[in-house]
C-alpha cells in the first residue's frame, strides 16, 4: 500500500533514488564478491591448516577462528541479500508508480508534472493553470489517486500502459 506522500516523493526523486540504488546494489555485488573470495581463500587455509594440525605445528584454536569467521561472512552475505531484495523491491515500486504516471493524461498529468517532476511551484503552477484554487487542487489530487488506485490494481505493468493506449486510442478515434 502506497499513500500520496510517496507518490509525490516518487515523482520528485525518481532519478535521483534510482542512481542511488543502482550505486548501492553494484557496492554489495562487489562486498558478496570480496566475500566469496573471502571464503575461498579460508577454504584453502581450512586444508593447510588441518595438514599443518595433523603435524603438530599450529594451535587447535586457528580452526576454530577459520569456522567462525566464515560463520560470520555467511550471515553478512545473507544481510546483503535481504538488503538487494529490499532495494530490488524500492525500485519495483517506484516503476509502477512512473507506470502509472505516465498513464494519466491532460491536466492531471501536466500539473503532477510540473509540480512534482519539474519541481515547479505549487503557486506558479496553479496561477499558470487559470483555474480556481479548489478546481486546480481537485484535478491535481485526481491525478494522485488514479496513480494510487492503478498501482494497487491486479493490473500488470504491462497491462496498465495497454489499457491507457486502448482508452488513450478510443478518445481519439472518430466517432460516426
Amino acid at each position: 500500500m502506497i499513500d500520496d506522500k510517496y507518490v509525490k516523493k516518487v515523482l520528485c526523486e525518481r532519478n535521483k533514488r534510482r542512481m542511488e540504488i543502482h550505486k548501492r546494489i553494484m557496492e554489495l555485488y562487489g562486498e558478496m564478491q570480496d566475500s566469496d573470495d573471502m571464503i575461498r581463500s579460508m577454504a584453502a587455509s581450512k586444508i593447510s591448516y588441518d595438514w599443518e594440525r595433523r603435524k603438530g605445528a599450529v594451535k587447535k584454536d586457528l580452526g576454530d577462528w577459520l569456522f567462525l569467521h566464515k560463520q560470520l561472512i555467511k550471515n553478512q552475505n545473507r544481510e546483503i541479500e535481504v538488503e538487494l531484495w529490499n532495494l530490488t523491491q524500492e525500485e519495483e515500486r517506484m516503476n509502477r508508480i512512473w507506470v502509472c504516471f505516465r498513464t494519466l493524461e491532460g491536466k492531471e498529468q501536466e500539473f503532477l508534472q510540473k509540480l512534482y517532476v519539474e519541481g515547479h511551484a505549487y503557486k506558479d503552477v496553479e496561477r499558470e493553470s487559470g483555474l480556481s484554487h479548489k478546481s486546480f487542487e481537485t484535478i491535481r489530487a485526481k491525478g494522485v489517486k488514479r496513480i494510487i488506485q492503478l498501482y494497487e490494481s491486479e493490473m500488470s505493468n504491462q497491462e496498465i500502459i495497454e489499457q491507457s493506449g486502448q482508452a488513450h486510442f478510443n478518445s481519439q478515434a472518430p466517432h460516426s
